[in-house]
């Protein structure tokens, strides 16, 4: 696979040598690259709107201080070059997941999740896969996650989904205050964390954790949680331990966690279409119903 010309373009006072083509995901292209005969991971969309990889690389920075700030033993990739329709990180030599490095990862992120701001959300307009994730601060969490998160669904209007779908989505966002009665604290999140947005890696300090990917944004930390959740891929170590490090209050997750999935499935619903939309339909029937 050849480079395409912006990426030379922009890195053109660097000595830049395609390597192999990689997964970059459904949204991205990816390969590795050898830039002044450092290997990199490159990744690319010819058509990215304004911002995303700097939505991206911003989320990365600011996941990587933070893990190096508590010392959580999660490696998070360097930013080296970002681009209108690229992104530059270092290479990361993958490992093998094992019940350890999951347990590492549970611990880290509940220490992530110790990092709080004082408003929940972003200040910037950002994205989750291809969508946009909205920007918007707010003090109150279930404003914050009914306005910001679940009603820019309702846009979609019913040429697109059943009308009975959206109603309920319109009063499950009208309710949402009685079903988000509890007081969270504004946790730093990755936002997108499916088992296919943690990797294990080779690093100085040896095979450790690392995370990718992130949509990040301030909230509920249950929200994290609940992603975790929704299509497997962790082990009962990384819940055992990041429960050791910050507990959870158990029944009250296991009212809110489909509510927090459901935003995931929206976005599913809307990237690859109603397959997704029966779990959609269940979740808003057991709040609206």
């Amino acid at each position: 696979m050849r480079l395409p010309d912006f990426v030379y373009e922009h890195l053109k006072e660097h000595d830049i040598v395609a390597e192999h083509s990689i997964s970059g995901g459904d949204i991205c292209e990816a390969m590795t690259v050898l830039v002044d005969g450092e290997r990199c991971f490159l990744k690319w969309r010819a058509d990215a709107p304004p911002r995303f990889f700097t939505w991206e690389s911003e989320g990365l920075i600011t996941l990587k201080n933070a893990h190096n700030t508590k010392q959580t033993g999660i490696h998070v990739p360097e930013v080296k070059q970002v681009g209108e329709k690229f992104l530059l990180l270092e290479w990361m030599e993958p490992g093998s997941k094992t019940a350890t490095t999951a347990e590492v990862l549970g611990q880290g992120l509940a220490l992530q999740h110790q990092c709080v701001a004082s408003v929940f959300g972003q200040k910037d307009d950002g994205f989750i896969g291809r969508l946009t994730q909205p920007k918007g601060q707010d003090e109150d969490w279930a404003s914050l996650y009914a306005t910001k998160r679940l009603a820019p669904f309702l846009s979609f209007g019913d040429s697109l989904w059943p009308c009975q779908r959206l109603q309920r989505l319109e009063t499950l966002c009208v309710r949402i205050n009685d079903l988000l009665d509890h007081k969270p604290l504004p946790s730093l999140l990755h936002g997108d964390l499916w088992s296919g947005n943690w990797m294990v890696v080779q690093t100085a300090n040896g095979i450790v954790p690392a995370l990718i990917d992130p949509a990040v944004s301030y909230g509920d930390r249950e929200q994290d949680l609940a992603m975790t959740e929704l299509f497997g891929g962790f082990p009962s170590s990384f819940y055992n331990a990041y429960n050791e490090v910050y507990p959870i209050d158990h029944a009250g997750y296991e009212e809110r966690r489909p509510l927090y999935q459901l935003y995931y499935l929206l976005v599913h619903l809307a990237l690859f279409g109603e397959s997704y939309g029966t779990s959609v339909d269940q979740i808003l029937k057991h709040y609206v119903e």
